[in-house]
């Protein structure tokens, strides 16, 4: 691909940006679909990666429709005097705009490009991280059948919650380590909240990434919507992940603080929008997804 601006050969001087390259370096990443991390180079000089992304009995459209509902989402929450207030948004940190939603790029129905959410790491390596830092023993829950007694005695004890840890040891200083776990309170609840209307499943510690300076969470991978976890092998019961990992950041209030309030203000706003979120939430029903024709 060596698509250039037709008016400059060289920089572009307009807002709008060409595709002059790809890099031929190219990441598979070690999930199930083996989605590959292409890079772009723009024709304003800069580098733009993407992921390249096959779903098998998925659509992309649902990301796409997402994010879509985010955008409005935002809007709504910066018409509204109390979550402006609260600073409370769906908002990360990338690098074509300063703050915004990942976009998403389908080409057909099932391949697509997803905008790379740079200076993010997924939860799972924060926890991972702190772990082998820590020189925690962990267990294989494979070696032996978990039960409630198994999972209270054995994999509880071994695994505590190490997430806070994370936070404290990547901030500069006690002030950037308060704003982060602020930033953090509030996206979380801002995700929980949406997550359960949604029905949005499979939250698994990949699917979660933090933004690595302002210490906010955003959520990828939007195929198990609308109550589809039930409907797994092993349901997912839970409406929203909240697991120690999640509530430890918080702080000694847990979540009847920052985290509780900010949810009550998402939940009005929500409430108080609830015709216009219905007919955007209406084009999933107007626009069925591959996967949901015999299956919802």
């Amino acid at each position: 691909m060596n698509t250039q601006n037709p008016s400059n050969s060289g920089t572009s001087s307009c807002s709008e940006v060409f595709i002059d390259r790809c890099i031929d370096r190219v990441n598979v990443m070690n999930s199930k679909v083996k989605p590959k991390k292409v890079t772009i180079k723009g024709s304003d000089g800069n580098l733009y990666p993407f992921l390249g992304k096959m779903e098998q009995r998925g659509d992309l459209k649902k990301d796409k429709r997402v994010m879509e509902l985010c955008n409005l989402l935002n809007k709504l929450l910066r018409r509204n005097g109390e979550s402006m207030q609260r600073k409370l948004d769906i908002l990360i940190k990338n690098f074509s705009k300063p703050r915004h939603i990942c976009n998403v790029y389908t080409l057909t129905e099932n391949h697509g490009l997803l905008e790379w959410v740079q200076n993010t790491v997924p939860m799972r390596n924060c926890i991972e991280q702190e772990h082998m830092h820590c020189k925690h023993n962990l267990l294989d829950p494979d070696t032996f059948a978990i039960h409630n007694m198994d999972y209270l005695t054995k994999l509880v004890p071994r695994h505590p919650p190490v997430l806070h840890l994370w936070y404290q040891r990547t901030s500069a200083d006690p002030s950037d380590w308060l704003a982060r776990r602020n930033t953090y309170a509030k996206s979380l609840a801002v995700w929980s909240m949406l997550g359960y209307i949604l029905g949005l499943g499979d939250r698994h510690g990949e699917n979660i990434l933090i933004d690595k300076v302002s210490g906010s969470i955003v959520h990828v991978d939007f195929d198990c919507l609308f109550g589809r976890g039930l409907h797994l092998a092993k349901p997912e019961v839970v409406p929203f992940r909240l697991t120690a990992n999640c509530v430890t950041p918080l702080g000694v209030t847990g979540v009847e603080g920052l985290y509780r309030h900010s949810c009550e203000v998402f939940m009005k706003v929500i409430q108080n929008n609830r015709d216009t979120l219905s007919a955007v939430l209406g084009s999933f029903v107007a626009d069925p997804f591959v996967d949901w024709k015999n299956k919802v």
